[in-house]
């Protein structure tokens, strides 16, 4: 008995540990998750606005508001449950920039997300946590 007393305690903060770190791991990787389908979406977007005249006008504007909605919800509509709660247009905002490096178009989109804490962080003094990621394929179009 004295020695489930003494044990008891540190498994259960163990294990919410690893609850805690595995939710904000698994939030990360959504974020990671969403950012690369967005840029594989920009990676490939060409709008026939015109087909008559060119068939690959690109209208970035709307490749990119659909990239945002996949990135954000999983879905083109933009509608729906967030992937990671709190991260959307309003708190997170991705960003979508295009380049040409070594002869090559490039496609890169960044955010940065604040990971609320924990009741655990809290507890151990533990801030919010701040994640920046970003994500770079190279523009091939369709």
């Amino acid at each position: 008995m004295t020695e489930a007393i003494l044990v008891v305690p540190f498994l259960t903060f163990f294990a919410v540990a690893i609850l805690e770190f595995g939710g904000m791991l698994w939030q990360r990787e959504q974020i990671t998750t969403g950012l690369r389908d967005a840029v594989r979406y920009v990676a490939r977007c060409h709008t026939n606005t015109d087909p008559d005249t060119d068939p690959l006008i690109r209208d970035e504007a709307a490749c990119d508001a659909t990239a945002r909605n996949i990135a954000y919800y999983g879905s083109v509509s933009g509608s729906g449950t967030l992937r990671v709660p709190g991260w959307d247009a309003a708190t997170s905002p991705i960003t979508i920039i295009r380049t040409s490096q070594a002869a090559q178009d490039v496609v890169t989109a960044s955010t940065t997300h604040t990971i609320l804490h924990s009741p655990l962080f809290g507890f151990l003094g533990i801030d919010d946590i701040t994640v920046t990621l970003d994500h770079q394929q190279r523009d091939i179009g369709w």
